[in-house]
């Protein structure tokens, strides 16, 4: 109850015989105010966490939309040019190549992050093929490992393995191990049981 500008909080006693109530009121002012000052401060951090998810998603699109258009031509000079390109020149167009996509993808996970801690990601719970996720991300890594002269194997039955899960996170998951394998192993093996 607010009395003159502060907060009580009453209690109230019986007698024994219960002809009689004896009322105590203790001053609670400040501990209502520190907790209206901590709802206060959680409501501006998380929009403090939302404008900054909003920010990322625009930065993020100012920066993708250029390096698609870089990447893009410069896979068009290259399929033009690849007839007389030698060796090294070759190299290099796969390097830029493997660096923008590098990019392209830290980018993504920059605003993955910015959405987990913001809260704004839901998961989406669907029946997922583990293996057909995995077959998928050693494809789409093979042409990287190729160019560190790695070898990245996929090993398993053909018995469909189906989980209810994410299938964003799972992916996220599964591209990260393969980076890590790849990055200390002159050979990777990916097995699933």
């Amino acid at each position: 109850m607010l009395l003159g500008g502060r907060y009580i909080l009453w209690s109230s006693f019986f007698f024994d015989n219960n002809d009689m109530i004896e009322f105590y009121g203790m001053d609670v002012t400040r501990m209502v105010r520190v907790e209206q000052s901590l709802r206060e401060s959680k409501q501006k951090a998380e929009e403090g966490a939302k404008l900054k998810a909003a920010f990322l998603d625009n930065m993020s699109h100012e920066i993708r939309t250029p390096l698609n258009s870089l990447l893009g031509f410069m896979n068009l000079l290259q399929d033009e040019l690849s007839d007389s390109l030698t060796e090294e020149q070759q190299f290099y167009f796969d390097l830029i190549g493997q660096n923008g996509n590098r990019l392209e993808r830290t980018m993504r996970e920059i605003l993955d992050i910015s959405h987990f801690s913001s809260g704004t990601y839901k998961t989406k719970n669907i029946e997922v093929d583990v293996g057909e996720v995995i077959k998928q991300i050693v494809a789409d890594s093979q042409p990287e490992s190729k160019a560190k002269n790695l070898i990245l194997e996929f090993n398993n039955t053909d018995e469909k393995m189906v989980t209810l899960t994410d299938e964003y996170c799972l992916t996220q998951a599964v591209t990260h191990l393969v980076d890590t394998a790849t990055s200390i192993r002159p050979r990777a093996v990916l097995m699933w049981q």
